[in-house]
C-alpha cells in the first residue's frame, strides 16, 4: 500500500469516527433534553398544587404563605432553592 492510499483510508476511518461520535452526541443530548423537559412539567405541576393547598394543609407541610408565594412565584426553570 502506498502512503497516499494508507493516509486515505486513515482519513476515511477518522471521518467514519467523527460522525459515529456525533451521533452519539446527539442522542445523548435527545435524552438529556426529554429529562429536562419532564422536569421542568413535574416543577411547573408541583407549583400549580401548592398553591391551591388550604392553609390548613400548608400549616400541615410546615409552610408559611410567605414561603408558598415565593415557591409559586418563581420561574418554572428556577428549582432547588434558587431564587427569582
Amino acid at each position: 500500500m502506498t502512503t497516499a492510499n494508507t493516509q486515505s483510508l486513515t482519513h476515511a476511518g477518522i471521518i467514519r469516527k467523527a460522525n459515529a461520535v456525533a451521533k452519539a452526541q446527539k442522542a445523548v443530548m435527545a435524552v438529556i433534553s426529554a429529562k429536562w423537559l419532564m422536569h421542568m412539567v413535574r416543577t411547573h405541576r408541583s407549583r400549580r398544587q401548592l398553591a391551591q393547598l388550604s392553609d390548613h394543609l400548608l400549616a400541615d407541610i410546615g409552610l408559611t404563605e410567605a414561603q408558598r408565594q415565593a415557591e409559586i412565584l418563581k420561574p418554572f426553570w428556577k428549582t432547588r432553592g434558587q431564587g427569582r
